[in-house]
């Protein structure tokens, strides 16, 4: 059963990131990659009114010693005042960019993205604020990153924690099948929000989504452009101190991130049939 799949892997060669049946393996992205010692991460941290755990999720961070993009989202409550007193820390590895309105988690990553790509990053860490992650789990995925700097690398959450909704765990399960079958990637967590992106590949991809449906969408593309897709195993907690603020809208985002599926089968179908096999599938 796929909730119960055990392994923690890596995924996967560009041979292997395509579905069966293809008449023509799908090409590899043509991307320059920096050598490990070139690399310069940023962590990027969306965030939309968790000030009651974004304190603590900020010190943390802090302590890593890595720069930090924050991306308020049109937050409501606190975070604005609390980023303020943050900034004011005197330290230039503390950024932050602000939304005057809410636009979803997509677009707080692009803008993240954006951000760090102007400052010269060449990788973004990315974190959730609501306290489910552990900041310390990020060295896990910095070091895969430094041996496949090319790959996108993604923090496993375990599939049984105390406090784990059952539409996520059941949503989670349905994502990682139908990855599966859009593009050949084989994933545990589809949806952790605790990542390492390439950010001149990630750029290259193409992603439309919006909202938290874009998680999905850019790891179909990348098993398209032949992008490995790594995850090691990171802890996560449903009980942070303070309580826990989630902006996931079972029905709305369930919706959009079907409506995103349904289009990517689609164009995979279209390649089974062997239509367009001439072609690169991008955008």
């Amino acid at each position: 059963m796929l909730l119960m799949r055990d392994p923690i892997h890596d995924t996967v060669d560009a041979s292997d990131a395509q579905p069966a049946g293809l008449s023509t393996p799908l090409m590899p992205a043509r991307e320059e990659h920096p050598k490990a010692a070139d690399c310069r991460f940023v962590i990027v941290a969306p965030t939309y009114d968790h000030a009651p755990s974004l304190d603590a999720v900020l010190t943390q961070l802090d302590a890593l010693g890595l720069p930090v993009i924050v991306v308020d989202d049109g937050s409501r409550d606190g975070t604005a005042e609390l980023l303020r007193g943050w900034t004011l820390g005197g330290s230039s590895r503390r950024i932050v960019v602000r939304h005057a309105s809410n636009r979803g988690k997509a677009g707080a990553l692009r803008s993240g993205f954006a951000e760090a790509e102007s400052r010269g990053f060449t990788h973004a860490a990315t974190i959730d604020t609501d306290g489910q992650h552990n900041p310390a789990d990020l060295g896990c995925l910095l070091e895969a990153s430094l041996l496949n700097t090319s790959a996108i690398v993604i923090g496993a959450r375990p599939d049984r924690v105390p406090g784990y909704p059952w539409p996520g765990r059941f949503g989670r399960a349905v994502s990682n099948l139908l990855i599966r079958i859009e593009c050949g990637v084989r994933v545990f967590d589809s949806q952790s929000g605790m990542r390492i992106y390439p950010l001149r590949t990630v750029s290259s991809l193409g992603c439309r989504t919006g909202r938290y449906a874009f998680e999905s969408e850019v790891l179909v593309r990348a098993g398209w452009a032949g992008v490995s897709v790594l995850e090691r195993p990171i802890s996560c907690t449903y009980h942070p101190p303070g309580g826990r603020v989630s902006h996931f809208r079972l029905g709305r985002d369930t919706l959009r991130g079907l409506t995103m599926h349904a289009g990517l089968l689609g164009r995979a179908l279209l390649r089974w049939c062997g239509i367009g096999n001439r072609y690169r599938i991008r955008r």
